[in-house]
């Protein structure tokens, strides 16, 4: 029986929450930061707002602040070395259904992949798949943050 050998090294992120381009920063430090998250075969990290351009109405209860970034953050994640997005959070639905679909559109429009929000609640609770020539990492975001019971039929 023959075993495969190879090693999948992941990097683990915490909350982003990057409203403003980082790609043109040169400082070594920060720097050194992306290298360790492009060296990694995969990187994930927890998107902190939505990818809207603000786009849609604030939420009343979206558990504090508002966040929405421009559209071209998606790519600096990318940019970053970042291969999957974890959207699902308490601030998933700051910006209601019509943000939550444009994040998604402005997710599709890069090679990262996304887990936790979707089109409708089954599509929000897929899984999301990275393949790598060292094997395939599966990625389930969800979150319990929301304060009403009853998720209606909308994006989520």
């Amino acid at each position: 029986m023959m075993h495969n050998t190879s090693q999948l090294s992941l990097l683990l992120a915490g909350d982003a929450i990057l409203t403003q381009p980082w790609s043109h920063l040169d400082e070594p430090s920060f720097l050194g930061l992306v290298e360790q998250i492009r060296s990694s075969d995969v990187s994930i990290v927890n998107l902190e707002l939505v990818l809207s351009g603000f786009r849609g109405y604030p939420q009343v209860d979206s558990g504090g602040i508002h966040l929405s970034a421009n559209p071209q953050i998606a790519h600096e994640l990318e940019w970053a070395g970042f291969n999957m997005l974890a959207t699902a959070n308490n601030h998933s639905f700051d910006f209601g259904s019509e943000g939550i679909l444009e994040s998604l559109r402005n997710i599709n429009k890069t090679n990262l992949v996304q887990a936790g929000t979707g089109k409708d609640l089954l599509a929000a609770r897929q899984p999301a798949y990275f393949d790598h020539p060292n094997g395939k990492v599966a990625l389930v975001a969800a979150t319990s943050s929301f304060r009403r019971g009853r998720v209606p039929a909308r994006p989520n």
